[in-house]
């Protein structure tokens, strides 16, 4: 009788320990569920997920616009990478900034002369490397435009994500 016991109190402990767990998992789920539903019910959207056991809400732009005027300048959202472009009034070269979770870590003019840009940053757990390619075209509709191929990736997570197209396009002369 006190061996079945004992085998019924270790048995409740490990059912005990499970649900636990279990109890731990749905709250993450419910949690990011409820994230995904605010994000997407708000006017701005954004992506959640859970960074070290936190809930990490980032800013995502739907339907960017790739074609500017010169003048303008345009940021872009990759997760917790911003890629910041101004386009010269000219139309001639572009001003880059990169940030990663706010933090200015990359700053680069491309011009005629200095048409690439090779970047490799990281902060903490995140990081960027890739490159930039300006394309100056003068053709009466020719396109000119900023490419892009680049790699971002959060260590903590696993994951990592590819970028590989344009980023902004203009006509030098109209």
């Amino acid at each position: 009788m006190v061996q079945l016991h004992l085998v019924y109190t270790k048995c409740s402990y490990a059912l005990l320990n499970s649900l636990q767990y279990l109890k731990k998992a749905l709250s993450i789920v419910v949690l990011a569920i409820t994230a995904c539903c605010l994000s997407t019910s708000s006017n701005n959207s954004s992506v959640a997920y859970i960074d070290s056991g936190y809930l990490v809400e980032t800013p995502v732009q739907l339907f960017q616009e790739v074609y500017i005027k010169p003048g303008d300048s345009v940021s872009r959202f990759f997760g917790d990478l911003k890629i910041t472009l101004k386009l010269s009034k000219t139309g001639t070269y572009v001003d880059c900034n990169l940030y990663l979770s706010t933090q200015l870590l990359g700053v680069q003019t491309l011009t005629p002369d200095q048409n690439e840009y090779d970047f490799d940053l990281q902060l903490n757990n995140y990081k960027a490397k890739g490159q930039f390619i300006l394309l100056l075209n003068e053709g009466p509709y020719a396109l000119s435009k900023v490419s892009a191929n680049f790699t971002y990736s959060v260590v903590s997570i696993h994951e990592s994500f590819a970028c590989k197209g344009d980023l902004i396009a203009w006509h030098l002369k109209e």
